[in-house]
């Protein structure tokens, strides 16, 4: 259609098509005409088995990506960033002997709108480009997200997460790379109430891998092992006068967790750290008021070793944390605020409603704040990963 169509098959020696590709470009107005609007797969026999749409920002650069069914659309060889400015590298003739054009095209390729009407969404990703670099984010069909990237003029190589969810929306697998080295892989299994079972972790970031065994008592966790290996190398007993979890994951997503650690820490917790030899190493003590919160930190014999105290302002937020051990204050860190909450909540607001979308089109992503600019977002999955 007006050169804007490009059409690629692959054919075995016999001449049977194996599968082909469509590729439709801008037409100049407003995109360029050398970049990549749409594209959609096909199998040997015309089905499509995927398709994709993009979205340019006021700069042409590719900005949002919708994809269909569960085949990649992207241009083979290239990243779907870097792949609609490649001109010369798609269109400069090719003569490889002993390849050879088919005989005979043995059916019309079906149109890219066949894929689309044919297809349901399978995912989206978004890109954000800032003075520094390329930050993207990858979200499955229901806008929870699988893959989040950073390309930045800082670091030597991509830094990358990418999330596997269960049944239950509940995340699976985390595995955080730098470059292709696999530097953090978190697995987390649960249990028939969906509560988190055991947490497994490995990757170069790490000394050695770690297991993290969780133990209830009517739902309330009462035991965390740590083990390495089959290990044990030391565990956690957990005491304290709370009320009892909810029963379902639904439940607890609707929980206040501010007010659940509130109610957490003035419930009498106690937290006794043992070795793998069942020896007592030392035990944290929770006591709390409308003032101050303190942690007390106690040795075997029940002796005061030190203690961290938190001191709230008029609106609860924490105005300071200490830090104290016999001779007296360590350390002192303070505290001030501004509305960043309340400003990043009416943004949130204002991009779903300038999208024509609710919090539910977004899926986990709706139980974050949003706002309209993720490279914060990045710098501070960076900083996360780093340390």
């Amino acid at each position: 259609v007006d050169g804007h169509i490009e059409t690629m098959a692959e054919y075995d020696e016999a001449d049977v098509r194996q599968w082909s590709r469509r590729y439709e470009y801008g037409n100049g107005v407003p995109v360029p005409a050398a970049t990549v609007v749409k594209a959609a797969s096909f199998d040997g026999n015309g089905t499509p088995s995927g398709c994709a749409i993009y979205e340019f920002d006021p700069s042409n650069r590719v900005s949002f990506l919708t994809s269909y069914g569960g085949v990649s659309c992207a241009i083979a060889g290239l990243s779907v960033a870097k792949a609609t400015t490649n001109t010369a590298a798609r269109f400069t003739p090719r003569t490889i002997a002993p390849l050879k054009m088919p005989v005979e095209i043995l059916y019309e390729v079906p149109s890219i709108d066949t894929a689309l009407s044919t297809l349901e969404k399978s995912g989206y990703t978004y890109w954000n480009y800032d003075t520094f670099g390329t930050s993207e984010l990858s979200m499955d069909k229901d806008w929870y997200p699988v893959r989040v990237a950073r390309d930045d003029d800082q670091l030597e190589k991509t830094v990358s997460m990418e999330l596997a969810w269960n049944d239950s929306q509940q995340i699976t697998r985390k595995k955080s790379y730098y470059g292709s080295t696999l530097a953090l892989d978190v697995s987390i299994t649960y249990n028939d109430d969906d509560y988190p079972l055991k947490v497994t972790t490995s990757g170069a970031a790490l000394l050695l891998p770690l297991e993290y065994e969780f133990v209830y008592e009517s739902r309330i966790p009462a035991r965390l092992n740590v083990s390495s290996n089959g290990s044990l190398l030391q565990w956690f007993k957990y005491e304290y006068t709370g009320a009892v979890l909810p029963g379902s994951v639904s439940a607890i997503r609707g929980i206040d967790p501010f007010a659940l650690l509130d109610d957490l820490v003035k419930s009498e917790l106690k937290i006794f750290h043992y070795d793998g030899d069942d020896t007592l190493v030392e035990t944290f003590e929770f006591l709390a008021d409308d003032a101050d919160f303190r942690v007390n930190v106690r040795a075997p014999d029940d002796s005061l070793n030190g203690y961290y105290l938190a001191s709230y302002d008029a609106e609860g937020m924490i105005a300071s944390l200490s830090a104290y051990d016999g001779s007296g204050l360590q350390w002192n860190n303070s505290y001030s605020y501004t509305d960043a909450v309340e400003d990043a909540t009416l943004l949130a607001a204002a991009a779903l409603a300038e999208a024509g979308l609710t919090e539910a089109d977004f899926g986990r992503l709706a139980e974050t704040y949003l706002t309209d600019d993720i490279t914060e977002y990045a710098k501070g999955f960076v900083m996360d990963l780093l340390f």
